[in-house]
């Protein structure tokens, strides 16, 4: 989203842009070879090549490879593309670096003599590690959209007298890049209120910003009616943050338009806003899976996260979701595990209660991130050092490497998890299971 929306800030400058994305699953390459495992909502497994592991890997007992499409194939690309004036890549994930290498390798010798520029999570977060050893010409350590245009103007001698004095007033990422939409991705609003020491929200997008009600009504209605998309992506960190000027109010427009379409929220919502008038238009606009955050049922680590949830709130938003017409399967929760002061036991427990209200889990390990409380935590408690190879930040490198709990009972509890959403499935609870409780508390 990042890139697509540099890329409007561009084209609104009067650069031409184009898009070269590895994990499109519309490439004909997908369409081809992957079509069987392809989801109605155009999700599904990516090809995979399995490579050599890094030497900091080499005690994992996982395996190592590269997601995306085939390297010959991406290479052909490239070798079909007419040199351009600047190339921008971006990075999701710091411990994906070792791709981001290779692809900016690829482009220094397919285009040697164009400009390079680094930006998105990697270099934000490992900055010293992204400029002495990308390749990268630039390395962009906190490019936004308007930093990337003044980038842009000193690298190939343009000047762009475009000003924009609010995010809210750039132009909407450029989806149009693709051939295809399989669906529609919205960001409504940027950053978070909260600030959970482990989150790296606040760090990326200070303080919080929402979109005007109109321009999201239109780039629905665009999309929909030009694109012939029926479904959108919500990737917002806090969606109903001020909920009856803002998510109830687009909803509510949403079903004056008689829009018949399917909505997703995939990071996650905060139950605290969760009420019967939410869980109604959610129900009625064509929401059909939801996730709330959750994290811990812990009462302290509750607390560390500003009371951004409590148990009751949790019961009350399924209460209110079910009442609305959503089955107990249709919901679920995230939780976290292997935070550096986290205990089997809290684990555990926030496990049984999620179950217990009959909803699944979505259980994540910890991902330590520079600059949060939890990354600065985990340096004072010794499990990691500022100078870590960002490779060992990956959630489950990491629980290998730190964790204060053994790396078997984590693959005990993915194992439960599983098994416990099985039952969920069958319409059942997982705590009224004798031989999962027992497998469970005997952690």
């Amino acid at each position: 989203m990042g890139l697509l929306s540099i890329g409007a800030v561009l084209r609104h400058a009067g650069y031409q842009v184009e898009l070269l994305d590895c994990l499109d699953r519309t490439h004909p390459f997908y369409q081809t070879h992957f079509s069987h495992s392809t989801r109605p909502d155009g999700t599904g497994k990516f090809y995979k090549e399995y490579l050599p592991k890094p030497p900091v890997l080499q005690n994992v007992p996982r395996r190592y490879g590269r997601y995306g499409l085939p390297l010959e194939i991406v290479k052909s690309d490239l070798s079909h593309r007419a040199s351009p004036d600047l190339i921008f890549v971006t990075s999701g994930m710091t411990y994906w670096y070792p791709g981001v290498h290779e692809m900016i390798q690829l482009l220094k010798f397919h285009f040697p003599k164009v400009p390079v520029v680094l930006g998105g999570n990697y270099p934000r977060f490992f900055p010293e590690h992204a400029r002495n050893y990308s390749g990268a010409d630039v390395v962009a350590e906190k490019a936004d959209e308007i930093e990337a245009l003044r980038i842009a103007d000193a690298l190939t001698g343009q000047v762009s007298e475009i000003v924009y004095r609010h995010w809210e007033d750039l132009p909407l990422p450029l989806l149009d890049l693709y051939d295809r939409l399989e669906s529609g991705v919205l960001l409504t609003s940027l950053g978070c209120p909260f600030q959970c020491p482990f989150c790296a929200s606040r760090i990326l997008f200070g303080s919080y910003r929402r979109r005007p009600l109109e321009q999201i009504l239109h780039e629905i209605e665009r999309l929909h009616t030009q694109r012939k998309v029926n479904r959108f992506v919500f990737y917002d960190d806090a969606l109903l943050f001020q909920k009856e000027s803002h998510f109830i109010p687009l909803l509510e427009e949403i079903l004056h338009r008689n829009f018949s379409l399917q909505f997703y929220a995939p990071n996650g919502l905060h139950p605290k806003w969760i009420d019967e008038q939410v869980a109604f238009l959610m129900k009625q606009t064509g929401f059909s899976q939801l996730w709330l955050s959750v994290e811990s049922v812990f009462p302290e680590r509750q607390a560390s996260m500003q009371y951004k949830v409590c148990r009751e709130e949790v019961i009350d938003a399924v209460h209110a979701l079910v009442q609305a017409g959503f089955s107990k399967y249709q919901l679920g929760a995230y939780l976290i595990m292997g935070l550096p002061d986290q205990s089997l036991e809290e684990v555990t427990e926030s496990i049984a209660f999620v179950f217990d209200l009959g909803i699944r889990i979505s259980l994540a390990s910890f991902s330590p991130i520079p600059f949060t409380p939890c990354w600065d935590q985990a340096v004072a408690l010794g499990l990691l050092s500022p100078e870590t190879d960002p490779l060992v930040t990956n959630n489950s490198v990491f629980a290998w490497y730190c964790g204060k709990v053994p790396y078997e009972k984590y693959i005990k509890l993915y194992t439960l998890v599983h098994d416990g959403n099985q039952i969920v499935r069958k319409g059942e609870n997982p705590l009224k299971n004798s031989e999962f409780r027992s497998a469970l508390f005997r952690l």
